[in-house]
């Protein structure tokens, strides 16, 4: 605030005026100033004006960048393929990208590799199967089974499937191969050749084959 003088102020009292004004405004005792007051060493700087610049966090390397909301550590660590423990992935590109899209939104952590299969964690299996893997089984068909079979059998169920038209899709869970198909259908009295012998098995449960948990839906 600049001082004003009274008309019928003593020569003293103008004097201390002055100096009162010198020691607010820097030496500028004939108007107001905008800039700062000088910071003398170890005395207090008088009506330091506030600070409008948003906060800064200092960077180690000497970068000053705005404040941001911290993440917390779970979070902000970066996904390692080691703790991803188990796998998932259809050997249909849709129903694939639908299984992405539903654990995106749920923000479970993940990890997809090149040839599109899924890596997670054994703590999150029970809730991706219930709740995400089931639910794209359902999109497939309304009613559903899986089943499965040894690894030499592989050939003959997909030759089966073919002859008779039967609908189905190939899971690889945690790198077991599994066949999804409609629930009518019922792979335990199909007649197939036994891939080492010749034989005809007219029940394919005495050459190995079976469903995943007796699963039907």
């Amino acid at each position: 605030m600049c001082a004003r003088r009274m008309p019928e102020t003593s020569k003293l009292t103008r004097v201390l005026e002055n100096q009162t004004a010198q020691d607010m405004f820097g030496g500028n005792a004939g108007g107001c100033s905008k800039t700062r007051p000088r910071q003398t060493g170890g005395g207090k700087s008088r009506n330091v004006s506030p600070c409008n610049k948003p906060c800064t966090i200092a960077d180690p390397s000497g970068h000053q960048s705005p404040m941001q909301t911290r993440k917390t550590p779970e979070a902000s660590k970066p996904l390692s393929r080691s703790e991803m423990d188990r796998t998932f992935v259809f050997s249909e590109p849709a129903l694939n990208r639908r299984l992405l899209g539903l654990l995106r939104k749920s923000r479970i952590r993940h990890l997809v590799d090149r040839c599109g299969v899924i890596h997670y964690k054994g703590t999150d299996a029970r809730q991706i199967e219930n709740e995400f893997i089931c639910a794209v089984r359902r999109s497939r068909f309304p009613k559903w089974m899986v089943q499965t079979c040894p690894p030499d059998w592989a050939d003959t169920y997909r030759n089966y499937m073919r002859q008779h038209h039967i609908s189905y899709c190939e899971e690889l869970d945690n790198g077991k191969l599994w066949f999804l198909l409609p629930s009518q259908r019922r792979p335990s009295l199909w007649k197939m050749s036994d891939p080492n012998t010749g034989q005809v098995s007219p029940r394919t449960r005495r050459a190995g084959g079976r469903m995943k948990g007796q699963k039907r839906r």
